[in-house]
């Protein structure tokens, strides 16, 4: 049998025999609302508070679930439509009553798309910052009757390296360790590893 019999959209009876298919469409609703779940959760202060869900916040949403996982829901999971899953009902109990919200009956199948799902692509690349950035600047020169006259824009990459500012104090230095002001102040040495010059078609 080919492997795309397997493959069903969220309305295709080979959801229950397969994984799942995406559109290119469905991929760029979820990356927009992933977006919108970081702004609206964020700032992250590790990893795991990123993926996992917050006990101790103050909207229940938060508690429930991580910003992947309610992404996934909201764009994906929740609009499977009753061919596929009903709506799960709550839990008897007050201490759980909470627990469930919204949720399709089919959560956990091999085609409803969990946060480990994603996770499993992004693991291996993921990290708590980035040490590598692209910085974008913009200039502009003005004439005595303040007319702009001359535009200007470039791009620098710069490499963030293991070693301090000051050579004095070793990479393995923890931050509350340093003696260093340079190194309180500044921290990692950067280096600039790339600039150009852009034209107005790339801004």
């Amino acid at each position: 049998i080919s492997p795309d019999a397997f493959k069903g959209g969220s309305r295709d009876a080979a959801f229950w025999q397969g994984w799942r298919e995406l559109s290119a469409k469905d991929l760029d609703d979820l990356a927009k609302e992933i977006v919108v779940q970081i702004r609206e959760r964020g700032p992250f202060f590790s990893l795991a508070d990123f993926v996992n869900r917050n006990p101790s916040s103050a909207k229940i949403d938060h508690q429930r679930k991580g910003a992947l996982q309610a992404a996934l829901d909201k764009v994906l999971n929740n609009k499977l439509g009753s061919d596929i899953g009903r709506l799960a009902e709550n839990p008897p109990g007050a201490q759980f009553s909470a627990a469930v919200a919204g949720e399709n009956q089919t959560a956990g199948h091999a085609s409803y798309l969990l946060q480990g799902d994603l996770l499993q692509s992004l693991s291996p690349v993921m990290q708590v910052r980035s040490d590598y950035f692209r910085i974008r600047s913009y200039g502009e020169a003005r004439d005595k009757n303040g007319n702009v006259i001359a535009k200007a824009w470039c791009e620098a990459f710069v490499q963030r390296s293991s070693n301090y500012v000051d050579p004095s104090e070793k990479p393995e230095t923890a931050a509350l360790d340093l003696k260093s002001a340079a190194n309180t102040t500044f921290g990692r040495k950067l280096h600039l590893v790339g600039f150009r010059w852009l034209s107005p078609s790339e801004i």
